[in-house]
């Protein structure tokens, strides 16, 4: 029953983007599209947050959400495997980010962090902060993490980095 109306979704969702694509005026550029996604996901985020204070304090704090209703259950199998990560390897093959370095962050929470080692190094698809404490500390202590990274900065710290990555992925 659930397939048939995923199915039905579907066909619903394409017939309605082809009605809306043939009375544009100009064909829609998919970084248009993707642009009117992420300001729909923006404000359900602002209204969840704003109808949830505990979900606002924590967000606040962490710039994350242990119980984010945006994920399904799909995507929580695929996050607590870490496997979400893995179209970052394009970005690491691109030369953009490196096996191991600071977490990247939004332009939007720039603000909170207050240091200068992210901006010395290449982001990262895992760290120090990825290995010890994940989803105990909050945003802001990053730069802890940024910082000590910075000096320790090695091939050897580099493997002993993506070995603790794949002992916590293995653990969850």
């Amino acid at each position: 029953m659930a397939s048939k109306k995923f199915f039905l979704w579907v066909v619903i969702s394409l017939l309605f983007t082809n009605i809306i694509a043939a009375q544009a005026p100009k064909k829609l550029m998919a970084s248009e599209i993707q642009l009117a996604l992420k300001k729909l996901n923006v404000l359900g985020s602002a209204l969840y947050l704003a109808a949830h204070p505990d979900a606002r304090a924590e967000w606040n704090e962490t710039q994350k959400l242990r119980a984010d209703p945006r994920v399904t259950r799909v995507g929580a199998i695929l996050r607590a495997a870490s496997f979400d990560e893995l179209p970052q390897i394009l970005n690491i093959l691109l030369g953009d980010m490196s096996f191991v370095g600071p977490r990247p962050f939004t332009p939007e929470q720039q603000h909170l962090y207050h240091g200068s080692s992210y901006y010395a190094l290449r982001p990262g698809l895992s760290g120090y902060w990825q290995v010890e404490d994940r989803n105990d500390v909050s945003f802001a202590s990053r730069v802890t993490y940024d910082a000590r990274y910075a000096q320790e900065m090695s091939l050897a710290t580099d493997l002993g980095v993506i070995a603790r990555t794949i002992a916590v992925v293995v653990r969850c």
